[in-house]
């Protein structure tokens, strides 16, 4: 028998099949609409009342036999967690909302002591090094700058965090991404030695992948400091270790401009990250360190706590992105992280992650099928997109800051599947 609490996912989701029209009327339009047939080929209109209980009716028989259920009612080859109503998804989320509170509260209270301890990003030596004094990364996986000396000498902080997404309940495949706020002016620096060192600066097979989801201005306010050179402002930033931007770091780089293509909403610019000898010599410097390629994403097209217009940009991103970085690194943890930033790194920056992971490496999506998913599923397969969000929560605060960006990911998820099953027909 299956299960009864599924009557109020059902009536939110319910299509009442017939009009006067013949046209399919979903719940979103009015019921005084909507209509049933008396029997003698005539339709007459039914009210809400009325609408509610026969539907309940049908569904509740259909619950207590093994009967296919009715047509028109909810699909049965879209999974069940893309068929949820607004408000159970918002109350999710509220739930998610909760549990990081806990988290936070936890952290702040027991500091060093908590698993959730945000010690370091409040550290008084660390705080010009935050965008947001609320945005930090927990202790436990924050990125380290590769600086020299003793750690009381030089501060190894930086806003970003270490993303390691995992989950086989939903995908045999893992990925790794390193998210992180949009650079200030004094961090650009920092965040250009955080690219080098964690892509491996003695191997100039790994690229540098940056993807960047804000503008740099929107209104008046900056959201990002424009830390990359376009040629329009100058071809080359010089990195150098010898000027005040001096903190410590084993090795002076250099960012040099090579070429840029521009698309509708996006600009992909390539450059050259290289590290410098340092005039006088160092017992510190660094033997072995390459030349590495950068390929810059930047999304211009998508305001903060919003969601984008559509996901074909984000979908079209992600797999250039992959091309890049070796499709053949799905299988495992890739070692060579794909860095994603918006203005705070977490709201834009964890929508995207999540879109990332959910498209590409959920077996659901990499493999879709026709078959009654829905039925099949709902007992034994949890909703992905929660445990992703739920997950990244864990690696990085905020993460899909607001209830409109968690609801984007899920009318994203249930248009793409519906086109890869499309699709799938038409083989």
């Amino acid at each position: 028998m299956k299960s009864p609490h599924l009557i109020p996912r059902i009536l939110s989701n319910i299509s009442f099949s017939q009009s006067d029209d013949g046209e399919t009327l979903d719940s979103s339009k009015s019921l005084a609409n909507d209509t049933t047939n008396d029997g003698s080929g005539r339709s007459k209109l039914m009210n809400a009342p009325d609408i509610v209980k026969e539907t309940t009716k049908n569904i509740k028989n259909w619950l207590e036999t093994d009967s296919p259920k009715p047509q028109g009612k909810i699909s049965t080859v879209i999974p069940w967690y893309l068929q949820q109503a607004t408000k159970d998804l918002a109350d999710n989320f509220e739930t998610i909302k909760g549990l990081e509170d806990q988290r936070i509260h936890e952290g702040v209270v027991l500091g060093n002591k908590s698993p959730w301890s945000l010690s370091d990003g409040v550290h008084k030596d660390n705080g010009l090094r935050n965008r947001y004094s609320n945005v930090l990364p927990w202790d436990k996986n924050r990125v380290k700058l590769p600086v020299m000396g003793m750690s009381s000498q030089f501060s190894d902080y930086i806003n970003a965090s270490h993303i390691k997404l995992s989950i086989p309940q939903i995908s045999k495949f893992k990925r790794y991404y390193i998210a992180t706020q949009g650079p200030i002016e004094t961090t650009v620096p920092h965040f250009w030695q955080m690219c080098y060192n964690e892509s491996d600066p003695a191997d100039d097979s790994k690229p540098i992948i940056i993807v960047m989801v804000t503008p740099l201005v929107e209104g008046t306010r900056e959201k990002c400091y424009q830390y990359w050179p376009d040629q329009k402002l100058y071809d080359e930033i010089s990195l150098d270790s010898e000027n005040p931007y001096d903190e410590g770091f084993k090795c002076s780089l250099s960012l040099c401009f090579k070429k840029s293509e521009a698309f509708d909403s996006y600009t992909v610019t390539e450059l050259t990250l290289a590290p410098k000898i340092r005039k006088h010599g160092s017992p510190f410097e660094v033997s072995g360190y390459k030349p590495k390629k950068v390929y810059h994403f930047y999304y211009h097209q998508w305001s903060d706590f919003s969601k984008p217009d559509g996901y074909a940009t984000i979908n079209e991103i992600s797999n250039k992105v992959w091309k890049i970085n070796g499709e053949n690194c799905l299988g495992k943890f890739n070692t060579n992280p794909v860095y994603v930033h918006c203005s705070a790194g977490v709201g834009r920056t964890g929508t995207f992650m999540t879109l990332d992971y959910l498209l590409n490496c959920c077996d659901i999506f990499v493999t879709p099928t026709t078959e009654n998913v829905w039925e099949k599923d709902f007992d034994s397969k949890p909703d992905p997109i929660n445990e992703i969000v739920q997950n990244l929560r864990q690696q990085r605060m905020m993460s899909v800051q607001s209830r409109t960006q968690y609801l984007f990911i899920y009318d994203t998820a249930e248009a793409v599947y519906k086109k890869k099953i499309e699709e799938k027909n038409n083989v």
